[in-house]
Formats: structure tokens, C-alpha cells, sequence
């Protein structure tokens, strides 16, 4: 429940400023606990797989609001990677009944959104050509950083530029 609701309330704050904020808040709890990281980010992606994050990141229109959320995913993504290093260096997976039909998935989470955000370029990434550049910043971020880094860079560029900007490819 907590999940959905902390979720639901990012959804709502996309013209709102506070969302930076709540990121920051989000993420120095995450870092209290690993299990949160990972049971937050099963909750989301099985949740309509994804839909309520993808949407913001490829349908919203405000770029405080997508920026934001990708930061915060480029955070939980990278965490996860490091969390879930041997399932995914085992390329172990999961077997599941869903509506009668028999369903192969990574055990890994983080390797799940990858298929995840992989299956959607060629469709509704392409399609949200114009708001798209955190959605793939994203998609980067997870394969060439750690969540440490991700942090200390927002930290450096909001600590600069006194406004949050995340573009880690120009870093």
C-alpha cells in the first residue's frame, strides 16, 4: 500500500516544484534499507508493468516532473544492479502461471525493467520522440553507472547550478 501511495503522489506533483524534494527524501529512506529498493521497485513494475513511471517519463509534458523521476529510477535501477549482482551475472529465471499462460522473467528485477524499457523503443519511445531524452539517460545511466555515482552527481550539478538538471551525458 505504502508503495502505490508514494508512487501515487509523485504521479500527482507533475507541476509541482515539491517534487524535487520528495525525491530527495525518497531516496535518503531507500538508502536506509535495500529491501525497500527492491520490494518498491517490484511494486512498480508489476503494477500495470510500469505504466504509472512511463507514463510521466514519456507522456508528461513537464520536464521538471520527467527529469526528476528519472533521476530517482537511475538511482533505484542503479541500486538494484548492485543488489541483485548475482542473479543477474547467473542470468537466473522465474517461471510464472499468469491468466493460463506460461511466463519466463529474469529473477532479477532490474533485469526486468531492461527488457522492459528494450521492448519499448521501437514503439512508444519512439513515439514520445520529443520527451524521450530521460527515458534514455536513463536507460544509459544504468549500464555505465552506480548509484553513488548517480547521487553524488546530483548533488554536484544541484549544488552548481543551484536548480536540479541531471544530464549524465555530458558528464
Amino acid at each position: 500500500m505504502a508503495k502505490k501511495v508514494a508512487f501515487d503522489i509523485l504521479a500527482r506533483c507533475f507541476y509541482n516544484q515539491g517534487i524535487k524534494e520528495l525525491v530527495q527524501v525518497m531516496i535518503s529512506i531507500f538508502k536506509q534499507d535495500k529491501k525497500l529498493i527492491v520490494s518498491f521497485c517490484t511494486a512498480i513494475i508489476e503494477n500495470n508493468n510500469g505504466e504509472a513511471m512511463l507514463e510521466i517519463l514519456l507522456d508528461c509534458t513537464d520536464q521538471l516532473a520527467r527529469t526528476t523521476i528519472a533521476f530517482l529510477f537511475k538511482f533505484l535501477l542503479c541500486s538494484l544492479k548492485e543488489i541483485e549482482k548475482e542473479e543477474l551475472l547467473s542470468l537466473e529465471e522465474e517461471t510464472l502461471t499468469q491468466n493460463d499462460q506460461v511466463i519466463t522473467q529474469p529473477k532479477a528485477i532490474c533485469a526486468r525493467y531492461m527488457n522492459l524499457f528494450s521492448g519499448l523503443l521501437n514503439t512508444r519511445v519512439a513515439k514520445a520522440w520529443p520527451r524521450f531524452e530521460n527515458f534514455l539517460d536513463m536507460v544509459c545511466s544504468f549500464v555505465l553507472y552506480s548509484s553513488n555515482e548517480i547521487e553524488a552527481s546530483y548533488t554536484e550539478v544541484s549544488n552548481a547550478q543551484g536548480s536540479f538538471k541531471y544530464d549524465s551525458w555530458t558528464t
